[in-house]
């Protein structure tokens, strides 16, 4: 841990959240995996994202929708080497006043707007489709 920042696998979140919900603090999920199987994937949202049918992760918004807890997108854009460009975008005040689903749908929709804007910075070459919905 440094400056109070504690990095915890995926199934330790639900308790990280749980161990300093009354305190104040923030937390960062990192948002660009996809659902690996099991339950992940049986949990998955799936949206049409580049054209293609695609599973996104259920984590962000069932702590934001457990917790209460605003979302903010953070945008970090390489400007050149060594410099980097944080942009802080609030997409949701109060997680609970919306469908289920559709904060990840936000999110997505974020994602595809920040990817079309330099595609050469995204990488293509992983396995973000490499799973089907089930039929």
């Amino acid at each position: 841990m440094k400056c109070g920042t504690e990095l915890v696998s995926i199934y330790e979140t639900s308790a990280m959240f749980d161990r300093y919900k009354d305190k104040g603090y923030v937390f960062l999920l990192a948002a660009d995996q996809s659902p690996s199987g099991g339950k992940q994937i049986e949990n998955a949202y799936w949206f049409d994202f580049f054209n293609r049918k695609t599973a996104f992760l259920n984590g962000p918004e069932k702590h934001a929708r457990n917790n209460d807890y605003p979302v903010v997108y953070i945008d970090i854009q390489r400007i050149k080497r060594g410099y980097y460009e944080v942009t802080l975008s609030l997409m949701v005040e109060k997680p609970n006043s919306l469908a289920d689903g559709k904060i990840t749908e936000l999110y997505k929709d974020k994602l595809i707007e920040v990817i079309s804007q330099k595609p050469e910075c995204w990488l293509w070459s992983h396995k973000r489709w490499k799973r089907s919905p089930a039929s």
